[in-house]
């Protein structure tokens, strides 16, 4: 999900696609929303963040996102 060697698997062919589920936007959001909450707001109890699938014809976009 979103890590190196799945990109490489991918690039190498052993693999169609992965999705992103990248750990920093997920930290992000979740810092979000706990300074949200300490600051009295009212805070969904599930928060989803999208995700794509990524293949060979969209690696470059999630390169950067996928390095963990």
């Amino acid at each position: 999900n979103c890590d190196t060697d799945g990109l490489q698997a991918i690039l190498d062919g052993k693999q169609y696609s992965t999705a992103t589920q990248a750990p920093l936007a997920a930290g992000r959001r979740a810092a979000e929303l706990v300074a949200d909450h300490l600051a009295g707001k009212t805070v969904p109890k599930i928060e989803n963040l999208p995700a794509e699938t990524v293949t060979a014809d969209n690696i470059d976009k999630w390169r950067d996102a996928c390095t963990y």
